[in-house]
């Protein structure tokens, strides 16, 4: 997957940001934007990062679920082709993810406390508690090594 484009598309989606969708700018056609709708309403999507296979992951703040729009299976307006992920604890507002070079969804609970991993492979979504009251994690990093 070209990161190059993915990055372009990566800004253009945050600003086409709703409350209950996702928008994409075209690098080809930029004066266009299609949105598609998350299956939760307004479910205030953010944390935009993309996985190898080209899956947009991305954080349902007010919804409480992890997303992601698979690119083959969207349709324009619609919510097809996007799947969301519960989590177990609820106002635990996931705010910001990573997607890990071996495709391992991590994200920040900012209400929750706590740092979670969900492995799309399998769909074992587990969270860590953050030792620091009120901590409200926030980005997160892969390291290089």
């Amino acid at each position: 997957m070209n990161k190059t484009k993915n990055c372009f598309l990566f800004w253009l989606m945050a600003i086409g940001l709703v409350v209950g969708a996702i928008g994409v700018a075209s690098p080809t056609q930029a004066e266009t934007i299609t949105e598609y709708l998350t299956p939760t309403s307004e479910s205030s999507p953010a944390g935009l990062d993309f996985d190898s296979k080209g899956n947009l992951w991305f954080a349902e703040v007010n919804g409480n679920k992890i997303g992601k729009l698979t690119p083959s299976k969207v349709k324009p307006g619609t919510s097809d082709g996007i799947v969301e992920y519960e989590l177990p604890h609820a106002n635990s507002k996931p705010q910001y993810l990573m997607v890990s070079r071996d495709d391992i969804v991590w994200f920040s609970e900012m209400g929750g406390n706590r740092i979670g991993r969900l492995d799309p492979a399998t769909g074992i979504l587990r969270e860590y508690d953050i030792p620091t009251p009120n901590s409200e994690p926030h980005h997160l990093f892969e390291s290089r090594d």
